[in-house]
């Protein structure tokens, strides 16, 4: 129930701050770094037996780790004691300068009534609480820690952290000696001296933004700050990052002093009545920030499992990943074979060698045995099977036998140059299937490549020729991944690669009923290649039935079951895509992005993408300049 009210809440209006699924992360972190501050100011403040508070804490600081959490735990578990320790100093030196004259027999009466004896029951409780402790630490240090650092300065992640502690025990402090005065001066001075620190740390801060823009500080406490200005603007100016950073400081100063109130034990004061509906309220907001961390604690225990999937027996990944690290070696210019012939001895002799690579790989993908993810036996890690380089070389690869398409079609061998096309259009296809996101998005924009050139030459085609590359087509429309299942495995690969940061992402999308971030960007890219292809085949098809009747047909239907086994469907409505006969030609068309018919309204890809766009999508939207 709680999940349902939260989540109507939320999601609402997507617009808003709270439908934002980074802002409701950014609470969190917050919330979590406000309450542990709170305990703190609370074991300093407590009446109760030494031994709870810190039991209480322990048994906090276990709560991070079914969610596999090591570096917030780590952090809090240093943090939380020594500003307890500040505090607890803080109130005893004020506490001596505001203590009256007393007697010699006072004195020596409170002393000895103060004095603490170590019994065997703390003897026992202190046994208990460094067994909890180190058993903790020891299983804090088998989970997965972050192994991403700043470039060419990591310590200034320490940097951070001394920012941060200052700040938490700074703060603390005050706010508790302002609560503990209680007079309208030390108010206006313990607020003066909160808003001070605030800005010290912000502009700390800032200065760490200036110097390593979006630097990678999750463990820093606050936790994940950072992050949360990179996901909001992956350029963020000055002010953009001040703006973020003074936010959570006043957020997490604001909670402080409310759950301060609640904590710290009443003392007689002219305004009972006041401070008891004070502390009523900060009571409810404290009860409230709970229950919301307890409903996302509850939705990050929720792992995601590996998608149920077939493999091959061989998986020939390896030999990929040589092929295009080969060529990337021996042609980083991606020049073609007849070019590199032409450059004397040593180009005729690398010529040779890129066209051995060339024959490896369309061995390769003929064997249909490439798993660039393998669930059973590869280990999530945060970089994937294409790493930076690889995603280049790949890319680099696909415009090579682009270049070499172009090349033998412009010199008449035309044979030749529907194959590199066709195997650049596996080699997209293949990197699609049984991948991540990473190498799934690199593969559509490699079998866009190889469309890009079949478009451009699709009106040229003969008989026989528009026959070899419909088949190719229609057995990538078939041999197609579910989106479903890349985004499931992609989900499954992300929280065991990246760990609680990823997970608690997740927890937030599924709280506001959001899909992973990624999911839509996907399935518009997996849209567009589909579309592509659709139009491409079908146009193919229409073509050879013209070449046979000297005629187009009235409609799609015409063309089924002869040249087509269905009507083909428009995968941005799942609709038979739209077509009609204009003048001697006709007009085949997706109804693109946005869902809507427009009758035939077309651009090219950069009017095609813009916000205003209400264009549908044809073959020559992808070649028009």
């Amino acid at each position: 129930m709680c999940r349902v009210l939260v989540s109507a809440i939320l999601h609402s209006d997507n617009r808003m701050m709270l439908g934002d699924p980074f802002f409701v992360q950014w609470l969190v972190h917050v919330a979590v770094v406000s309450l542990f501050a709170i305990l703190g100011v609370w074991w300093a403040t407590s009446r109760l037996p030494w031994y709870v508070p810190p039991t209480v804490m322990l048994a906090l600081l276990w709560l991070f780790v079914p969610l596999e959490a090591p570096e917030p735990a780590v952090v809090l578990l240093v943090a939380t004691p020594l500003l307890a320790a500040t505090c607890r100093g803080a109130l005893w030196l004020a506490e001596r300068r505001t203590a009256p004259a007393s007697s010699d027999a006072v004195s020596t009466e409170k002393v000895a009534g103060s004095s603490w004896r170590f019994r065997l029951s703390d003897s026992l409780w202190l046994m208990f609480l460094c067994g909890l402790t180190f058993a903790l630490a020891a299983q804090l240090w088998r989970l997965p820690w972050a192994t991403s650092t700043a470039v060419g300065q990591p310590s200034m992640q320490w940097f951070g952290l001394v920012v941060n502690g200052v700040f938490l025990i700074g703060t603390a402090a005050v706010v508790l000696a302002t609560i503990r005065q209680r007079t309208l001066l030390s108010l206006g001075l313990g607020v003066g001296a909160v808003i001070a620190i605030v800005i010290a740390a912000v502009l700390g801060h800032a200065a760490i933004e200036r110097r390593e823009l979006l630097l990678l500080v999750d463990w820093e406490l606050m936790i994940g700050v950072s992050s949360v200005t990179m996901l909001w603007n992956m350029q963020p100016d000055s002010w953009e990052v001040f703006e973020i950073y003074l936010r959570t400081f006043s957020v997490f100063a604001i909670l402080l002093f409310i759950g301060t109130i609640v904590v710290v034990p009443p003392v007689p004061t002219r305004f009972k009545r006041t401070w008891m509906a004070a502390r009523l309220l900060g009571g409810c907001v404290l009860a409230a920030s709970v229950v919301g961390l307890g409903i996302v604690y509850a939705e990050l225990l929720d792992r995601p499992e590996w998608p149920a999937e077939k493999f091959p027996a061989r998986n020939r990944r390896g030999e990929l990943k040589s092929i295009v690290l080969r060529h990337a070696e021996i042609n980083p210019q991606e020049l073609s074979l007849a070019l590199l012939r032409a450059s004397g001895t040593k180009g005729a002799t690398t010529a040779q060698s890129v066209d051995a690579l060339y024959q490896e790989l369309d061995s390769l993908l003929q064997t249909d045995e490439i798993t660039l993810f393998d669930s059973r036996t590869d280990v999530p890690s945060s970089e994937s099977f294409s790493t930076l380089v690889h995603i280049q070389a790949i890319r680099g690869l696909a415009r090579s036998l682009s270049s070499e398409a172009k090349a033998e079609w412009a010199a008449g061998r035309r044979n030749e140059a529907l194959k590199y096309d066709l195997l650049c259009l596996k080699l997209g296809t293949s990197m699609q299937r049984r991948s991540t996101t990473i190498e799934a998005l690199v593969g559509a924009a490699v079998e866009g490549i190889a469309v890009h050139h079949l478009v451009e030459i699709r009106q040229d085609l003969s008989r026989e020729e528009t026959v070899r590359v419909r088949s190719q087509l229609r057995q990538v429309l078939n041999t197609r991944e579910s989106t479903e299942l890349l985004i499931a495995r992609d989900v499954a690969y992300s929280d065991r690669a990246y760990g609680w940061r990823e997970r608690l992402d997740f927890a937030c999308r599924r709280l506001l009923d959001l899909p992973p971030d990624f999911e839509e960007s996907w399935r518009d890219v997996r849209q567009r290649c589909d579309a592509s292809v659709t139009l491409l085949d079908t146009e193919l098809a229409l073509r050879d039935y013209h070449a046979r009747h000297d005629r187009w047909p009235n409609d799609l239907s015409t063309l089924v079951p002869t040249d087509l086994n269905a009507l083909p469907i428009d995968p941005h409505t799942d609709d038979p895509l739209k077509y009609r006969l204009e003048n001697d030609g006709f007009a085949l068309y997706s109804v693109g992005k946005d869902g809507d018919d427009d009758g035939g309204l077309f651009g090219n890809m950069s009017s095609y993408f813009s916000q205003a766009s209400e264009h549908d999508f044809d073959l020559d939207t992808l070649i028009r300049p």
